[in-house]
């Protein structure tokens, strides 16, 4: 099992999280036509913000606990989330872990700590006590 390298993690990151901004980008629209005009501009970005991270942590949760540590960018570049010894994520694992990389800037912060720790493990893998690990090999 070899450990998944930082470009392929941030790529599929990348995939998944384009998944939530255009849900983001929906609901903007959607509150700017049906909500009242008194509505605040501030208001109605801050509900598309927890919409559009509710989203992403229901989807990657699922996908992480349903599809054996895969979402759908990590398919496609061909990485997944696992234990050292193989097994599958638990359903909490799974949740905790998209919790933390649902909000960008815990996601810089650990982009940043993979960078200047030489690690190809994040804080959020040894949090859950996964792995990330190329799939294809």
């Amino acid at each position: 099992m070899n450990i998944a390298r930082y470009e392929k993690r941030i790529l599929g990151w990348l995939i998944d999280k384009v998944l939530s901004w255009l849900v983001l980008a929906a609901v903007i629209v959607l509150c700017l036509l049906y909500l009242p005009e008194q509505t605040s501009l501030f208001f109605e970005i801050l509900l598309a913000l927890a919409i559009s991270y509710l989203f992403y942590v229901v989807f990657t949760t699922l996908a992480l606990w349903a599809f054996n540590g895969y979402t759908l960018g990590m398919a496609l570049v061909g990485i997944r989330t696992c234990h050292p010894a193989g097994e599958r994520l638990r359903f909490g694992e799974a949740l905790v872990k998209s919790l933390m990389t649902g909000l960008f800037g815990m996601c810089l912060l650990n982009s940043a700590y993979m960078l200047f720790a030489h690690t190809e493990r994040s804080a959020f893998d040894r949090i859950t006590k996964t792995l990330v690990v190329d799939a294809r090999h």
